[in-house]
C-alpha cells in the first residue's frame, strides 16, 4: 500500500527477517518492474553490472546497501522464465552463468 511504502520500509523489514545470502529477481529487464525493483531495493541504475559475458539486460549483478541488508552477499536480476523462451539466451546458459558468478 502506498502508506506502507510513504511510512514503513516493510521490504527491507522481510527481506532481513529472513535473512538470505542470495536475492534472485525475475524481473527484468521490463522497464515497470525494474523501477519497482529499484524502488523496493533503493538502488539506481548505476547500481546494476553486468556478470561476465553476458549483457546488463540479460543478467545484472545488483549492488545493494550492505547495512540496510546485513545478511545478503549477492542480488542479481534476469527475465522472468517465461520470457526465456522467447529470448536467444537460453535458461540453462543464463543459470549457469548465475551460478558461475556466486561461486566467484
Amino acid at each position: 500500500s502506498r502508506i506502507g511504502n510513504d511510512y514503513f520500509d516493510v521490504i527491507a523489514e522481510e527481506i532481513n527477517a529472513i535473512g538470505p545470502q542470495v536475492m534472485l529477481f525475475f524481473t527484468g529487464p521490463d522497464i515497470y518492474w525494474e523501477r519497482k525493483l529499484q524502488q523496493r531495493l533503493q538502488v539506481t541504475p548505476d547500481n546494476f553490472s553486468p556478470i561476465p559475458d553476458w549483457n546488463i539486460r540479460q543478467v545484472a549483478r545488483i549492488n545493494i546497501d550492505k547495512e540496510r541488508f546485513p545478511s545478503v552477499k549477492s542480488v542479481i536480476r534476469t527475465y522472468h522464465p517465461c520470457a526465456w523462451i522467447s529470448k536467444k539466451a537460453r535458461y540453462n546458459d543464463i543459470a549457469d552463468a548465475i551460478i558461475a558468478s556466486l561461486n566467484n
